[in-house]
């Protein structure tokens, strides 16, 4: 049963990062979604990125900073990075995420997200097909980076 509400939780996840990444809810293109566009999974910026596909960039939460992958939370458990960068990555899209070291500065961190954005947009990625995304300490992450990089176009 924990199995099925956590699928629940992603595909929820999933369809909101969709409807953020493609602007609507219509069906993604092909060439960048569908059943023959595969996902990947990322620790960084690739070294050429694709303008034709689209990027999430997912950041953890506070646990897993201070913990590392695989220690359960005494109330909620494993916090199940992998699970999740995969399911992100199902529909065909590129996802870069990383394990921050522990106790990392949230504002370096917020440089760090700017600075992956701009790699992408400089390698010609449309801001629109660039999004953040982050849980708990995560999301405050995203939510500095969006003031820093001040751009309307790309996703958070």
């Amino acid at each position: 049963m924990a199995a099925v509400k956590r699928r629940v939780r992603l595909v929820g996840w999933l369809a909101a990062l969709l409807i953020a990444c493609g602007g609507d809810t219509s069906p993604p293109p092909q060439t960048t979604f569908g059943p023959e566009a595969r996902g990947e999974v990322l620790s960084g910026v690739p070294d050429a990125p694709d303008p034709d596909r689209r990027y999430v960039i997912y950041l953890h939460n506070l646990w897993l900073e201070n913990q590392g992958p695989g220690v359960p939370h005494p109330k909620f458990g494993e916090y199940e990075f992998d699970q999740i960068l995969q399911a992100l990555a199902e529909p065909g899209l590129t996802v870069i995420g990383e394990v921050r070291p522990r106790g990392s500065d949230p504002h370096a961190a917020t440089r760090r997200v700017a600075d992956q954005v701009a790699t992408l947009q400089k390698a010609g990625v449309p801001a629109g097909h660039i999004t953040v995304v982050g849980f708990s300490k995560g999301g405050a992450i995203a939510l500095l980076a969006s003031a820093l990089i001040a751009d309307d176009e790309v996703n958070f």
